[in-house]
């Protein structure tokens, strides 16, 4: 629900150019939401995200991303399945 919430309010900002792709693949990830024109990642991440093996990965994720020029917000709290 979190993401489907997110998804709602991130298209409206297609009517000011910004274009917003959901599941959208950068080299071998696949982030929840994409904002290409300012090179933002927004990922909804749920309580499974505070595994100590799952936060690796996230960090590990998020420095490929931000090496590449992507800014990564980091967006925790939400319930799996809220």
């Amino acid at each position: 629900m979190p993401e489907r919430i997110a998804w709602q309010t991130l298209r409206k900002l297609r009517p000011l150019g910004f274009t917003v792709g959901r599941q959208y693949p950068i080299e071998s990830y696949i982030v929840d939401f994409a904002i290409r024109k300012t090179r933002l990642v927004i990922e909804i991440d749920g309580g499974v995200h505070n595994l100590e093996h799952v936060k690796a990965g996230d960090k590990i994720r998020n420095e490929r991303l931000e090496a590449l020029g992507w800014k990564v917000p980091t967006i925790t709290g939400f319930l799996v399945g809220a």
